[in-house]
């Protein structure tokens, strides 16, 4: 399993074409429930996620070097390097998957061996939260990585592809090269705490 560190390093240099790929999948589905407003949620999620699919091969086609698009075991995800491995998403407003979570899924957040992907692979997803209350656009692209039930990392995408402010669950990844003083936890929220923030006690970090 790969840190933020790492995660940032391997997917930066995709961060455009990453968000693009979300919310131009995202515009489409809003213009097929506009052209049958009989649509129920989950049909406009599947019509979301088969843009996304359909939008990254365009952005990532065959022979691109370190990147590209694969069908692994019924699941179509975005690669880096063949390290870190992307699913494409909706999420809730917690960044949990809409959709019932199937064996596969939870093995794939268990960081289970998944036939087709080798032992030192991560899986991570990216994905979309939509605007309550209405559900009509998007209000943020994530990328995460979830490690069971647990954020572990999220590395959100503003407009264009820039990246927004990051969490990660300080300490898990001692060997990412990150120190102890750059993410510290904060216990009420369970989320990270930048340097030189202030704690629940009013200390401030160093």
């Amino acid at each position: 399993m790969i840190g933020l560190k790492r995660a940032r390093q391997l997917l930066t240099p995709y961060y455009p074409r990453l968000y693009r790929i979300v919310t131009e999948a995202v515009a489409i589905s809003r213009s097929v429930a506009e052209a049958h407003p009989y649509f129920d949620a989950t049909t406009i999620a599947n019509a979301a996620h088969d843009a996304m699919c359909d939008i990254a091969r365009r952005e990532f086609p065959d022979g691109v070097p370190g990147v590209g698009v694969v069908d692994i075991n019924c699941l179509t995800m975005i690669h880096i390097e063949n390290i870190l491995f992307l699913k494409l998403k909706k999420f809730d407003p917690t960044l949990r998957s809409r959709t019932y979570p199937t064996l596969q899924y939870r093995e794939m957040r268990g960081q289970g061996r998944l036939p087709g992907l080798g032992e030192t692979c991560t899986t991570a997803e990216i994905g979309y939260v939509l605007r309550r209350p209405l559900l009509t656009d998007i209000e943020s692209v994530h990328v995460v990585f979830v490690l069971d039930k647990t954020l572990i990392w999220d590395i959100p995408l503003e407009d264009g592809g820039v990246e927004g402010e990051i969490f990660e669950m300080p300490l898990l990844f001692p060997d990412d090269g990150e120190s102890e003083s750059e993410t510290t936890a904060n216990p009420r929220k369970g989320r990270g705490t930048k340097s030189g923030e202030t704690d629940a006690g009013g200390k401030k970090r160093q």
